[in-house]
């Protein structure tokens, strides 16, 4: 049960080289995933609000408005598929990353 702990040791001390490790107590696991790996569910909304376009593009052409409603129609499973494809990451940053 020890093979990993040298690892598990080095994981922890890089985590609390960023976050003092009295605060870790302070978080669920769940929370501070979401906060390092952002939300597993993409909101397509928020994929939107941050959305820069380019080379004469604008949201309101029809052509962009197909790509929102079906990307909107996607699973959460092929949303995450999507934004691997167009970005290498299958999460969005938290919203308040983003600002």
């Amino acid at each position: 049960l020890g093979e990993s702990a040298q690892q598990l040791s080095k994981m922890r001390a890089g985590l609390c080289s960023v976050i003092p490790e009295p605060l870790l107590g302070l978080v669920t696991w769940e929370e501070l995933e979401r906060r390092v790996c952002g939300s597993p569910d993409v909101d397509v909304a928020s994929l939107r609000r941050h959305t820069r376009y380019r080379g004469g593009l604008e949201e309101s052409e029809a052509h962009i408005q197909m790509f929102w409603e079906v990307l909107e129609g996607f699973s959460q499973a092929d949303r995450r598929l999507f934004l691997r494809f167009a970005w290498g990451r299958e999460r969005l940053p938290l919203e308040s990353d983003c600002t």
